[in-house]
């Protein structure tokens, strides 16, 4: 029997500690709802950290900010680099084309004109002479590119160079003899044409626009002129005529002289070089007067037919 209350008693001893050990366990593993809890909590935590840490370090986000407005602008300046490059290359493209076309076409118009009032044989032995004037501007130029190797604008030079000495031809020629210059002015006149039209359509790029639109409008309209003059023949042209078309072919020596120091000494300043075209101004135009006035006083202002339209185009 008392073993029996022994074995209630410890029975009843392990039931108190197993109660108790499951208290504990109970006590020490928390449920789900507070294991919820606790995880909600540490996320609060958590944001509240990486506020608290956005608003510590502002000058963070205004960097990241403004290096990305900085890379927008620089792209869009990019692009519109190279949208205003684009339009500058096809500027140019158009600029050349319609350089070629009006040069070429008026020089076909004068060699028409020429044919048409001095027949095939006058056309052929034009464009002989004529050829022999462009073959000896383009040893002059590769002589006058190997003089100047250093010059900025070589091409340029060597064209007002050769511009200068084609326009000192006119005026020895004619001082040589009035049919030397009859025969030879129209040759010289094309020939260095020619050559400037090759210089503009060959090499572009090695010239300023101002200088490629420049020429173009002149040396057009100038071979449309002269050839309006070839198909006149109903005149011979007079000593008078004959001596103002010299001195107006050679007043542009000047300008080209002008020209010629500008190119050679591109620090000139400003203010000698305007007045130094004021004075080629001056010069040049007293020359083209001269060849109007000399004409008008010898004819008592009855010119010839011819004359009138030389004189009359000259303005042009």
């Amino acid at each position: 029997m008392n073993s029996h209350n022994n074995t209630s008693i410890v029975n009843s001893n392990k039931a108190i500690n197993a109660s108790h050990l499951t208290s504990h366990t109970a006590l020490a593993t928390p449920s789900s709802r507070t294991k919820n809890n606790l995880l909600h909590g540490t996320h609060s935590v958590q944001k509240e950290e990486e506020q608290q840490t956005v608003l510590i370090t502002p000058g963070k986000e205004i960097n990241k900010s403004s290096s990305f407005v900085r890379r927008v602008s620089s792209s869009q300046r990019s692009s519109s680099r190279n949208l205003v490059q684009h339009q500058e290359q096809l500027n140019k493209k158009r600029t050349y084309n319609i350089s070629s076309l009006c040069l070429m076409s008026s020089l076909v118009f004068r060699l028409y004109a020429q044919w048409l009032s001095q027949g095939i044989e006058g056309l052929i032995d034009l464009i002989s002479n004529a050829t022999h004037v462009l073959c000896f501007c383009f040893v002059l130029h590769n002589v006058l590119y190997s003089i100047f190797p250093h010059c900025e604008n070589k091409h340029v030079l060597a064209h007002y160079f050769i511009g200068a000495l084609h326009q000192l031809c006119y005026i020895f020629s004619y001082l040589v003899n009035e049919e030397l210059f009859l025969n030879m002015w129209n040759p010289i006149f094309i020939g260095y044409y020619m050559f400037t039209i090759i210089l503009v359509i060959t090499r572009p790029n090695k010239l300023p626009n101002s200088f490629k639109i420049f020429y173009t409008i002149h040396h057009s309209i100038s071979f449309l002129v002269t050839g309006g003059w070839a198909l006149v023949t109903c005149c011979p042209w007079d000593t008078y005529l004959l001596r103002g078309l010299a001195l107006w072919l050679f007043a542009g020596f000047w300008s080209y002289c002008l020209s010629i120091h500008a190119t050679i000494n591109p620090g000139i300043p400003k203010a000698l070089f305007n007045k130094l075209r004021a004075i080629a101004f001056v010069i040049v135009q007293t020359f083209k007067m001269t060849a109007y006035v000399q004409g008008l006083i010898i004819t008592r202002f009855r010119p010839s037919r011819i004359a009138l339209i030389v004189l009359g185009t000259g303005f042009v």
